[in-house]
């Protein structure tokens, strides 16, 4: 009986380790990466997996959040406004210019980057928002989460309408 209970231990212990290599690994492999960008004028489209959320395409009905819609295009936050917000979430500012801002926000433990992109159409006062994980599969909900917790923050300084969820 102790035998087994030892093997178990040993088996648990490997694979426990090799887990946390993976991981390790994958946490490497999304800092190898870059922010996509602005493909045509608009946000890149959210990879099959689901790990990523995107207000730009409606009909990618697996990965679609609400932009963010104000009254007028006079109402929309500068963009200085909204790289605080950003900031003040844990974000780093990557990339921005007056209708873009791309930033990159990391996971504690094995510095998993995730993409943050907002794209400002001021002809139909929107903000286009797009949150992914550069690797794995999943993402706990992740992303979706930080686009909720940004609309809130934002929501506070620069009342917009529309719905608050991602």
């Amino acid at each position: 009986m102790k035998r087994i209970a030892l093997g178990l231990l040993a088996v648990i212990m490997i694979v426990v380790v090799a887990l946390t290599i993976h991981f390790y690994q994958l946490g490497v492999q999304s800092q190898e990466g870059v922010v996509q960008s602005l493909i045509g004028g608009e946000l890149s489209p959210c990879p099959k997996t689901p790990n990523c959320v995107s207000s730009e395409y409606k009909q990618d009905a697996e990965h679609y959040v609400e932009p963010i819609k104000f009254l007028t295009p006079t109402t929309l936050p500068s963009v200085e406004m909204l790289i605080q917000q950003v900031q003040a979430m844990g974000g780093e500012v990557v990339e921005h210019n007056s209708g873009y801002i791309a930033a990159i926000f990391k996971s504690n433990i094995f510095q998993f980057v995730d993409d943050f992109e907002l794209r400002l159409d001021s002809a139909n006062a929107v903000i286009h928002i797009r949150s992914g994980s550069r690797v794995g599969h999943g993402d706990l909900g992740v992303n979706k989460k930080r686009v909720s917790e940004f609309k809130r923050r934002l929501n506070k300084t620069a009342p917009f309408i529309g719905e608050l969820g991602a």
